[in-house]
């Protein structure tokens, strides 16, 4: 029976019926899936936590040459090119792990201690998401979105799989989203909120677009919202000084390896790349998106539905604006859906009021 607001899922059922069944998923749906990208990801922790430093030249990996580009030397130090955020975050976990398994340097412990967390860290995203759902939509809207993203998004095989900069990005954007969707939104969990986008701003810069988009859920609400926008800037901020502090860029090695040649050149390709390619286009690996009109009914009379959906569009298009201005592209003049994988939770909610005629589209 549904309690006094309308919810017949308790904690435990939460855990059994939603966490656990996606954490045998992700933990069992292949072989380690990682980059190069992420090798510094991986030795960060370590590093952090062993010798109390992000500095790479004593990881067994970067006394080879080439030099894997996951490094840059930053004068007489060899630093993480990529955002450090994922790394740090992973620090608790290996400390846990070094304290109760031995072998610490093995490679294939790192491996398995890698995408155990990048599951653990995709789980709770998942499950934050849906609670955060759950308090605006509904139940059983909440756990069709959380079933979308999980399983029907590039989740399930890139951030699940290995530590990627998005599985922290998405992390943290899932506590945001947590904190901001409830129907009352007080001062301390607007701060958090914006907390929140500042660390999912150190795991990817470009989280930051999303961070403007779910401001729109507070629009209206202007003490709220000036206490989010303060979380954001501060914590932004912090990381920014930190970054410059240490690599002389305010996005670290991200924005030394990407400088401006590599943005903006292509974009009329890039758009249509993303959008339509045969190998890596947004509407082959996301075709759900084609049933977004059907939906359009479903907004006239519920305005808060309308709100999410707005924000939900607007995150949406700013990161497919951005993936489609990279000029780097593998395949089909498109970076693939990896890079949208961070516009995959608005994805999910984009589909709400779809699920709302979901009988009707159905018949059709």
């Amino acid at each position: 029976m549904a309690d006094a607001r309308g919810l017949r899922l308790r904690s435990r059922d939460v855990a059994l019926l939603l966490a656990f069944p996606l954490y045998l998923l992700f933990i069992g749906n292949g072989r380690w899936l990682t980059s190069a990208d992420n090798i510094s990801t991986m030795a960060l922790g370590p590093q952090v936590l062993r010798k109390g430093t992000i500095e790479l030249s004593s990881v067994p990996i970067y006394q080879k040459r080439p030099l894997p580009y996951s490094a840059i030397w930053v004068g007489d130090r060899l630093l993480p090119s990529f955002p450090l955020g994922t790394g740090l975050l992973s620090v608790p976990y290996v400390a846990v792990t070094e304290l109760t398994l031995p072998g610490g340097d093995d490679d294939a412990l790192a491996r398995r201690r890698d995408k155990h967390l990048a599951a653990l860290l995709t789980v709770a995203t998942a499950v934050l998401f849906f609670l955060g759902v759950r308090s605006r939509h509904g139940e059983a809207s909440a756990l069709a979105v959380t079933l979308v993203f999980a399983l029907a998004t590039t989740v399930l095989s890139n951030t699940s799989q290995a530590l990627w900069s998005i599985t922290g990005s998405l992390f943290f954007l899932s506590v945001a989203l947590w904190l901001l969707l409830a129907p009352n939104v007080s001062m301390g969990r607007a701060l958090l909120a914006g907390l929140a986008m500042g660390g999912a701003f150190a795991c990817r810069p470009t989280a930051l677009l999303a961070g403007g988009a779910v401001a729109i859920l507070l629009w209206g609400r202007w003490r709220e919202l000036l206490v989010y926008a303060f979380g954001v800037v501060s914590s932004v901020g912090v990381t920014v000084l930190a970054l410059h502090a240490v690599y002389g860029h305010p996005l670290g090695g991200y924005g030394l390896i990407n400088h401006g040649r590599r943005w903006g050149n292509h974009l009329e390709e890039g758009l249509a790349g993303t959008l339509l390619s045969p190998s890596r286009g947004l509407l082959l690996f996301f075709p759900y998106l084609l049933l977004l009109p059907w939906g359009l009914p479903s907004l006239r009379d519920d305005p808060r539905l309308r709100r999410t959906c707005l924000t939900a569009l607007a995150a949406s298009a700013a990161l497919y604006l951005v993936v489609s201005g990279y000029d780097v592209w593998w395949g089909g003049k498109s970076v693939g859906p990896r890079l949208m994988t961070e516009a995959a939770p608005f994805f999910a909610l984009l589909m709400l009021p779809v699920l709302r005629r979901w009988r009707e589209l159905g018949r059709a």
